[in-house]
């Protein structure tokens, strides 16, 4: 099939990754406060990392925020959202209950089954643990956790300092995607974060062993990557899926993606969404936070969509409107057709290649406390409810 042929289009690199848990306080930005505050930045992956990837010799797209004073409290994951300063109306029960047309329901085996391969390697790698307990995994709920905005299914988190967000202003606006030619890739997929991988069996601890990393893309980001490839490619869309590592080190990652998108947008500027797919970090104290949803009695990993703001120090950002309209159609398509699923959209004053296309976004699947299969399970539904937001 000509789409599998684009994906994975670039080799990957090999080289060892290094994680000194040190990074806990270095170069948190402006949403480091509020991150912190909900046990989000925290060494290990995802919004955690993100926050230390800013250097001076960054590309401008990667602009660094002045660390505030920062508080560690983590919240409770069932912490109930305020409800948005924003005259909403809350849609009836039958709006909140229709799903997007083309999205299919969860029951259906090839979303809810275990893929083999990631049986097999769960049942391997389950058959060899060994070392001893270092910290509690918990499971938890956080599609309401910190929510500043409601309106009916979908939620945000907005810490940016100036911008408001009118979610029922922004669903009422359609998002700007146009596929023309269902032959020609309307889809971008990669990870700058390529190496962060999850728990391979579940159990409610973690050792020594569960590292959070992996080169191996059969365990890694590209895993869930492929899965969320998958769904679309079978609705009838291209996709490229870029396979690379980027981060061989963490300092340059960013940029180093931004070669990648570049390279891609400039051979197909017909496409028309860009996902970078990260998993994130939720530690308290010595427990990993595992954030899941049940969808159709299997287990998931939540996932969180984030999008950018022009702000402060971020500039020539032109497109962070359209991208925080395309984030909050995503997610209601993903709460409508699957409950329970998102956490509340994450609204900040940062950039992460976001600037570089429309309907540019970044989505954490999971925890580094999430097994494989939970994100890989997520990532199926988030291929569909993005099929049917693509579709219209």
């Amino acid at each position: 099939m000509q789409n599998k042929k684009r994906r994975g289009s670039l080799p990957a690199a090999i080289a060892a990754v290094l994680l000194p848990a040190v990074l806990l306080f270095w170069g948190h930005g402006l949403e480091g406060a509020a991150l912190l505050g909900t046990g989000l930045a925290i060494p290990g992956g995802g919004i955690a990392v993100l926050l230390h990837e800013d250097e001076p010799n960054e590309p401008d797209n990667i602009a660094e925020v002045s660390a505030p004073e920062i508080s560690t409290s983590a919240p409770e994951p069932s912490q109930a959202p305020q409800e948005s300063s924003v005259a909403q109306t809350i849609p009836t029960a039958n709006e909140q209950a229709k799903a997007p047309d083309s999205a299919v329901s969860a029951k259906a085996p090839n979303l809810a089954d275990t893929p083999a391969d990631i049986a097999a390697l769960a049942a391997k790698v389950e058959a060899a643990a060994k070392g001893s307990k270092l910290g509690a995994v918990i499971e938890g709920d956080y599609s309401k956790a910190g929510a500043t905005n409601v309106f009916g299914s979908v939620r945000v988190k907005n810490t940016t300092e100036t911008k408001s967000v009118d979610i029922k202003a922004e669903l009422a606006k359609k998002p700007d995607i146009a596929v023309k030619n269902k032959k020609k890739p309307a889809v971008l997929i990669f990870h700058t974060h390529t190496t962060e991988s999850y728990a391979l069996f579940e159990r409610d601890f973690y050792t020594a062993e569960d590292t959070g990393r992996s080169k191996d893309p059969a365990r890694n980001m590209v895993r869930v990557g492929d899965e969320i490839a998958a769904q679309l490619e079978q609705a009838g869309y291209g996709v490229i899926h870029d396979t690379t590592i980027h981060d061989t080190s963490y300092n340059g990652s960013y940029s180093r993606s931004a070669v990648s998108i570049r390279k891609h947008l400039d051979e197909h500027p017909e496409i028309q969404v860009i996902l970078d797919i990260h998993r994130d970090a939720i530690h308290t104290g010595n427990s990993r936070q595992k954030p899941v949803a049940k969808i159709n009695g299997k287990k998931a990993a939540q996932l969180m969509i984030v999008t950018g703001a022009e702000e402060g120090t971020i500039t020539n950002f032109a497109n962070w409107k359209s991208n925080l309209t395309f984030a909050l159609h995503l997610q209601k398509a993903i709460v409508d057709s699957y409950p329970g699923l998102a956490r509340p959209v994450f609204f900040c004053q940062r950039v992460y290649n976001m600037d570089m296309g429309k309907n540019n976004l970044l989505v954490e699947v999971g925890t580094d406390a999430n097994t494989l299969d939970e994100a890989a399970y997520s990532g199926r539904l988030l291929g569909r409810a993005l099929a049917a937001v693509i579709g219209g």
